[in-house]
């Protein structure tokens, strides 16, 4: 008998040291969300005339084309969706501004004849650096210029001059062309 009452102890301390680590408590994943579209708004600054854009898998193939008058000024912000399911678009906007400082986007063009700066109103970081989601345009004489934007998940960086200066991972890419006439 005091065989077996030993035996139970012993399976039952062993049973209870083995699950001690478990606080019962869930892991949080944070899974990354699917994004679909990059919804582009391009306002013109003395007009004020605004146009949203939408590049998807359809048309991300560098062809995409934003017209913008020469010598003139422009906000161009960005936001990004999941579309999908239809019946429930998501804004992943909001997860970007949540994690900034875990994201950067970044505008990437050889042209001397266009100048992309951060726009007063842009969302900062915890480090009060930029994100990115609103930028200012000026454009120069007229030509087709090719950008590439990224969104970048956990950037090592947030100050370069081509995307391989930021390294962390694409979330986003997208390429388009301002048509500049």
């Amino acid at each position: 008998m005091k065989y077996l009452q030993f035996l139970f102890i012993a399976i039952f301390s062993f049973i209870t040291i083995q699950c001690s680590d478990d606080d019962g408590t869930p892991k949080i994943i944070n899974e990354e969300e699917a994004i679909t579209d990059v919804e582009i708004t391009v306002m013109n600054t003395t007009t004020l005339q605004e146009i949203t854009y939408i590049v998807n898998e359809e048309n991300n193939d560098g062809t995409f084309e934003i017209p913008l008058d020469e010598n003139e000024n422009y906000t161009f912000s960005v936001r990004f969706l999941n579309k999908s399911n239809l019946n429930d678009i998501k804004n992943i906007t909001e997860e970007v501004i949540a994690e900034s400082d875990e994201h950067f986007i970044f505008y990437e063009t050889t042209t001397s004849n266009l100048t992309i700066s951060y726009n007063a109103d842009d969302t900062k970081d915890s480090n009060n650096e930029n994100l990115g989601l609103i930028q200012n345009i000026s454009t120069g004489n007229a030509e087709t210029i090719t950008v590439d934007m990224y969104l970048i998940h956990e950037p090592a960086t947030k100050t370069g001059t081509t995307r391989n200066n930021f390294g962390g991972e694409t979330d986003v890419q997208i390429r388009f062309k301002f048509v500049v006439e």
